[in-house]
């Protein structure tokens, strides 16, 4: 099922999505951001965001920044990536980094994996997201949801335990975990 099924347009940003250095992008991710504003979905649970805003946090995880370009990010802080001919995910709730596809698997990344309804919800608090949304707002670019305490701490994912708070300040702390 295309991604924009799953995730329908919700919000477009001011800001433009500018890739100062297409290195060695395959050419279907470059097209799909570059010139492109940074857009919200699915009621804020996936944004597209500009990789150079966000490189330096894969720094927080022994990454090179300048070898990542992080495009999309979920509610609980997750991004998609692409790194070293690889598309990946990086998990900050359970501190992983996985593989989802190789260079030329953007349509399987995009259209099978992140439109899995079953995947979402396990992966990504799909559920806990939507039960939270409106009292909590929709998180913006340069923010997330967390659960408190974090999960490596001995929290429990619910939607009791969930906040709001700044991306970076959460990526610090589950990075140490």
């Amino acid at each position: 099922m295309p991604f924009i099924e799953v995730h329908p347009l919700w919000k477009t940003y001011d800001s433009t999505i500018h890739i100062a250095d297409k290195k060695d992008l395959p050419d279907e991710l470059y097209e799909l951001l570059e010139g492109k504003p940074e857009t919200g979905y699915n009621k804020g649970f996936v944004t597209m965001v500009n990789p150079d805003t966000y490189r330096e946090v894969f720094a927080l995880w022994d990454l090179e920044p300048a070898e990542c370009t992080p495009f999309l990010k979920f509610a609980f802080g997750q991004f998609i990536f692409f790194h070293h001919n690889e598309y990946k995910i990086l998990d900050p709730v359970y501190n992983t980094i996985s593989m989802a596809g190789k260079r030329d698997d953007l349509k399987f990344v995009m259209h099978i994996l992140l439109s899995d309804e079953e995947g979402l919800k396990n992966a990504y608090f799909k559920s806990i997201y939507f039960s939270v949304v409106d009292k909590l707002g929709a998180p913006a670019p340069d923010e997330c949801y967390a659960f408190v305490p974090a999960l490596g701490l001995g929290g429990a994912a619910k939607k009791g335990n969930v906040k709001k708070t700044k991306l970076i300040t959460e990526l610090t702390i589950l990075s140490q975990l």
